[in-house]
């Protein structure tokens, strides 16, 4: 079966992408986000029941998945600018994640320095 010279020429792209192996640990990432997201709205479960610990320990694989791309993407080096967009919308938001709510003010000026900075750089990735 022919694959269509376009889809052809694409698939081939991504794989010479001089950032290939980053954006797929990204893809993975954001993939792996919307795992946890949509597990910690699902339900919540009385604490200490059976279902409540298989809730947590699905939550704890889908944490030890995330910090596993996140090590991964760090380990590559950024060479194009969507490798480095990828990585800066990964570390913010990582860095949202270690700020709880309500508690904005607590962080350092560094913290809100980091979190300004990935902010500014990926703005253009949200537009």
């Amino acid at each position: 079966m022919a694959v269509p010279f376009l889809a052809a020429t694409a698939h081939a792209e991504a794989y010479l992408h001089a950032d290939a192996a980053l954006l797929a640990a990204f893809n993975q990432f954001q993939d792996c986000r919307r795992r946890i997201d949509a597990h910690c709205v699902a339900k919540n479960h009385i604490f200490g029941t059976p279902e409540e610990r298989l809730h947590e320990d699905k939550l704890n694989a889908l944490v030890v998945e995330q910090d596993e791309l996140v090590a991964a993407m760090a380990a590559l080096p950024a060479t194009t600018h969507a490798g480095q967009q990828a990585k800066a919308i990964a570390a913010l938001t990582m860095l949202r994640d270690q700020i709880a709510p309500g508690e904005e003010e607590l962080g350092d000026s560094m913290t809100w320095l980091e979190v300004s900075l990935l902010t500014d750089l990926t703005r253009e990735a949200a537009a």
